[in-house]
């Protein structure tokens, strides 16, 4: 399902890692019972009610036409940047400016350098954040601090496939909101809240990076994902005291932390999301982060 990326450009400065959030509570246990099952396991009783409704109101694309502006409403395969041309000039205060690129077969090193050009002249730099235009659960998103990080991944990227290049939010405070407005309604509601923390470690000026993540109660149990990901880092030792980030993506299954919310849905929240959405046609459900 998609996810819209919203933000509010009055946020303050690159801060520390979570800055904003409320305490992270890791007093239970470091990771549930069910927390990383594979997907098709959540995803199995939401196909059954989409058979069991297709059966009882004789329509099994009902759920593909409920965001009419969206390809297939968005369940799969959706552009970000399809989406996201719906906004309109009020909503678009509220996207993050990004600009599309396709992979050619031109060297990463020729690319690289027409893509600083393409941002330069929409008025972006560094750092911006990489994503496929077609992806989901924060596969492929990546945060790209200078020229050879963007080269390194345009050769990663598949030829022929597009991406988006976004200005980083100027804050690490992340929630992802569920909104759903009924069409010729002019309320929605939120249904729902999740507060998305980056995972991290904090050095003590002994242990290298790689033993920090084994040691972590809840790291240790996702060491896999880490190790891939930092295997440059894994011998370096970080001072006492320094955070390590160890997750960009507020993905889940990236590592992020989740937890419940729904405290924090107010009705100023709700009202300005219907005032975002009064400017987004065809848009009635979805997670917004």
């Amino acid at each position: 399902m998609h996810r819209l990326k919203i933000v509010d450009e009055k946020s303050s400065p690159a801060l520390p890692v979570n800055y904003g959030m409320p305490p992270l509570d890791m007093s239970g246990k470091p990771v549930s019972f069910f927390e990383f099952w594979p997907g098709w396991v959540f995803y199995a009783p939401v196909t059954l009610q989409w058979i069991g409704y297709g059966f009882k109101y004789r329509n099994f694309a009902l759920p593909l036409i409920a965001n009419p502006g969206i390809e297939l409403s968005g369940m799969v395969g959706e552009s970000k940047d399809a989406i996201l041309s719906l906004a309109g000039e009020k909503a678009k205060d509220w996207i993050l400016p990004y600009l599309t690129w396709e992979k050619s077969a031109m060297p990463p090193e020729t690319q690289s350098h027409q893509a600083l050009t393409a941002l330069h002249n929409a008025g972006l730099g560094f750092p911006v954040v990489a994503k496929p235009d077609l992806g989901c659960r924060g596969a492929g998103v990546r945060l790209i601090e200078n020229k050879a990080e963007l080269e390194e991944y345009l050769r990663l990227f598949p030829q022929g496939a597009k991406l988006l290049l976004q200005k980083k939010a100027p804050y690490n405070a992340e929630a992802g909101v569920f909104y759903v407005r009924y069409p010729g309604e002019s309320r929605g509601r939120i249904f729902s809240m999740t507060l998305k923390y980056n995972p991290f470690v904090i050095g003590d000026g002994v242990r290298p990076l790689s033993k920090l993540i084994e040691d972590d109660p809840r790291a240790g149990k996702l060491a896999h994902l880490y190790f891939a990901r930092h295997g440059e880092k894994l011998d370096w030792v970080p001072a006492e005291g320094e955070v390590f980030r160890l997750a960009f993506a507020g993905s889940h299954c990236r590592g992020a932390i989740f937890r419940d919310g729904s405290a924090y849905i107010t009705d100023a929240l709700t009202r300005r999301l219907d005032e975002i959405f009064d400017d987004f046609p065809g848009y009635h459900y979805g997670a917004l982060t």
